[in-house]
């Protein structure tokens, strides 16, 4: 053989390879992408959700967008200074409330109930009709279940009690703590939650779920931790793209996303159910108590959201329509909780507390 034919062969099958990554590379789309979590938890697990999502794109590379005020996140997306970020859209209830409506509804749905909603027929119509309103496309991409209702340096003994109390707190609960007298903030950059709850600032920090939390070290200022997190029963994570970004997509870059984005919610709530756990027996050695809202607690608490339902009903038709679809699920789910998981739950739990590993 004509050991010139052979390199020349050689040649033209590596000029070929050149130009198929070259084609390849140039069909990659790079988008500025903002993770809200990133800077406070760099560990934690709400923040791999940009792992997650990243290490399931072939045609998509993100690049870091700038840094941004929590609280802004929405804007820039919308108007583009943004190609896309990750965050959770309840910061900006006041706003459009229909966003608790996907994120973080008080006395709502958990992990359960949202992840039937985000696949459901409906559930997508919803978040595309929000989303319109805001020139984004919404994708749920993670979901931490319940959380915990705040670390408090001192446990409230009766309502009286709430007033005057500076909190960290967001979405609809912090209106429900406001009309109840407490202070609560939603300014103060989530990177330095620990150092006001440490100087007194604040008297109470709400973040997420005690894994994240005990990273914070919130427990060492404020010990007690109350429970149940009516305000949080099933925080959303979301990644959300500006609409014109997203239009401007190929129809499998399109596919990609929502993909990765479905693999990142699953793997994301399985997590924290095992790792909230572990962190929970952990901060128990530590000193923390873990306290329960009672039962007048809760009651003013609901009786004060089902107030706020009925204003933002009156204010918004999309979301009293959106609303009533919810609460309906959620009434439903709830009493199959009661009778099914809730007793398993507590006669497993009391067979294991008795029972001694040897």
């Amino acid at each position: 053989m004509d050991n010139r034919w052979f390199f020349v062969g050689v040649g033209c099958v590596a000029f070929a390879i050149f130009v198929f990554f070259m084609v390849r590379s140039s069909q990659v789309r790079k988008l500025t992408i903002y993770n809200s979590f990133s800077d406070f938890n760099r560990v934690g697990e709400a923040v791999r959700t940009q792992e997650f999502i990243q290490s399931r794109l072939l045609n998509i590379n993100f690049v870091p967008g700038m840094s941004v005020k929590i609280l802004e996140v929405l804007k820039k997306v919308g108007d583009g200074q943004l190609d896309s970020a990750i965050t959770s859209l309840y910061y900006w209830g006041k706003l459009d409330p229909c966003l608790y409506l996907i994120s973080a509804m008080p006395f709502a749905y958990n992990e359960f109930q949202q992840i039937n909603l985000i696949n459901s027929e409906r559930g997508q119509q919803i978040y595309d009709q929000i989303g319109k309103r805001h020139n984004v496309v919404i994708f749920p991409c993670g979901l931490t279940g319940i959380q915990v209702c705040g670390w408090w340096r001192s446990v409230p003994k009766k309502l009286q009690d709430l007033s005057g109390v500076k909190m960290r707190f967001t979405g609809m609960a912090a209106e429900i703590f406001r009309r109840l007298g407490a202070v609560p903030r939603d300014d103060i950059e989530v990177t330095q939650l620990g150092r006001a709850l440490e100087i007194g600032d604040i008297d109470v920090a709400e973040w997420t779920t005690p894994a994240d939390d005990m990273r914070q070290g919130f427990y060492k200022y404020a010990p007690h931790a109350m429970l149940p997190g009516w305000h949080e029963p099933g925080t959303i994570l979301h990644f959300i793209v500006n609409s014109d970004v997203w239009s401007s997509l190929t129809t499998r870059q399109q596919q990609d996303i929502k993909n990765a984005c479905e693999y990142s919610l699953i793997r994301l709530v399985a997590s924290y159910h095992l790792l909230d756990g572990q962190a929970l027996k952990e901060l128990q050695q530590n000193g923390v108590q873990f306290h329960q809202w009672p039962l007048s607690f809760l009651r003013e608490f609901y009786r004060i959201y089902q107030n706020l339902i009925r204003e933002y009903s009156k204010k918004d038709a999309l979301f009293n329509e959106l609303y009533s679809i919810i609460a309906a699920e959620t009434s439903a789910f709830s009493r199959y909780q009661m009778m099914q998981q809730e007793p398993l739950a507590q006669f497993i739990n009391g067979v294991l507390s008795a029972t001694t590993v040897k």
